[in-house]
């Protein structure tokens, strides 16, 4: 409870001297958030350490209590449904708000020069094909692709890893199980430690983060950045919400008491995975959920799915298009739907990843792609804001299959 209150505690507090320090008025708070950055990125550290083997510790694990294929496919079958769903809404979301806000303020050719003059323009790097896609979710070396950040890939391994351990017999699967189970626990009790120290950590990224953007950038750019904000908000309340309350059962305060710590590591690392071990904290202590559900579909949803960047994507793609003078036909809006929903799932867990991926979304809207690269300095305030929100989709399709299987019956262990 302590750490509950103290931790948004440090994030306001973070928030509130990282834009101060960028206002660059007190020198002071200027040399106190770069003193902070070290901070920062050793909580950053303690907490993605570990995160590789509770990955793999918690498929396997997860697979293996399931015992047959069926029960995996249906699980797949119900998160690849919440997914795609609420993607699309997402997107649709993106789309409209981006549609009805952005032109509400005109851009002047001197405020677009000032935009220009603040970007880089860079090459966009090419996504990959779906051919190349599947390859890749087939490590020829789990180990190197999960050092490479690539965590699919080790997921779909300790998906069939899992498969074999359920037919093994029950006495030789038994001890392995138990040094999984005894593992997983051991790795938890480090998460536990660095996430005693939350408070101070947010408060250090989000000081040190802030403090890097600046006014002078928010004056620019400061109006597709709330924009982007407006947007997110209006699918956590019109796609996860509803979610959450219907589908999954619970009250929206349980819920939002439940994820918030989940949602304040996410907001200050801007990682999806890094927040991966707070959302497991939070589907079995806060929400109650048995194990097998959110052990399988969080690692998942934490690789793939990325509600938030779906909506960001799609507000940017219209606000370059502006940019550059480009009327949007209602064809190219409709279009912008899909097309933002499958690049989200590509986006990679690295910061600013969103811009990897988008370049399909910009083009849908008509624009040149070499222009995305004009909003990366004033991303930082999405990044974070998005990323909170992907944390909160993985955790509601936890929620959401959990109470579909009966999760919610039986608070079993948590990590």
């Amino acid at each position: 409870m302590r750490r509950a209150l103290l931790t948004p505690l440090g994030l306001l507090l973070g928030l509130a001297v990282g834009f101060a320090a960028g206002a660059g008025e007190v020198a002071f708070l200027g040399s106190l958030a770069r003193l902070l950055e070290p901070v920062g990125r050793i909580f950053l550290a303690l907490v993605q350490m570990g995160v590789l083997p509770l990955v793999a510790t918690a498929v396997v694990l997860a697979v293996a209590r399931l015992r047959d294929l069926a029960g995996l496919g249906k699980i797949g079958a119900r998160f690849g449904i919440f997914l795609g769903a609420t993607l699309l809404v997402a997107g649709a979301v993106g789309v409209a708000v981006g549609s009805i806000l952005l032109p509400l303020l005109p851009l002047s050719p001197e405020t677009v020069a000032r935009i220009r003059g603040m970007g880089e323009a860079r090459e966009a790097a090419a996504p990959p094909g779906f051919a190349e896609f599947l390859v890749g979710l087939v490590p020829d070396n789990p180990v190197k692709a999960a050092s490479q950040g690539a965590l699919l890939p080790l997921v779909v391994f300790c998906v069939l890893f899992g498969l074999g351990l359920a037919r093994v017999e029950e006495e030789k699967r038994a001890p392995l199980v138990a040094l999984l189970e005894s593992t997983m626990r051991v790795v938890g009790r480090i998460f536990g430690w660095a996430l005693s120290l939350s408070p101070i950590g947010i408060f250090a990224l989000a000081a040190s983060g802030t403090a890097r953007i600046g006014p002078a950038v928010l004056a620019n750019l400061g109006w597709f950045v709330l924009v982007v904000l407006v947007a997110l908000a209006s699918f956590a309340a019109l796609g996860l919400a509803p979610a959450v309350r219907f589908v999954a059962g619970l009250p929206i305060r349980t819920f939002a008491r439940a994820a918030f710590p989940a949602q304040a590591v996410a907001f200050s690392t801007t990682s999806s995975l890094a927040s991966l071990p707070a959302l497991l904290e939070a589907a079995g202590k806060g929400l109650r959920l048995r194990r097998e559900v959110p052990d399988l579909v969080l690692p998942l949803a934490a690789s793939i799915y990325r509600s938030g960047s779906a909506v960001f994507m799609a507000v940017a793609a219209l606000f370059v298009a502006r940019l550059e003078g480009i009327e949007v036909s209602a064809g190219s809006l409709a279009l912008l739907v899909p097309v933002a929903a499958l690049a989200s799932i590509s986006v990679p867990s690295v910061p600013f990843g969103a811009f990897a991926a988008m370049a399909p979304v910009v083009e849908a809207a008509g624009a040149p792609i070499a222009s995305m690269w004009l909003l990366l300095p004033v991303d930082r305030i999405p990044d974070m804001f998005r990323t909170a929100v992907n944390a909160t989709g993985s955790l509601a399709a936890a929620a959401a299959l959990g109470t579909r299987e009966g999760a919610n019956n039986d608070p079993g262990p948590s990590v």
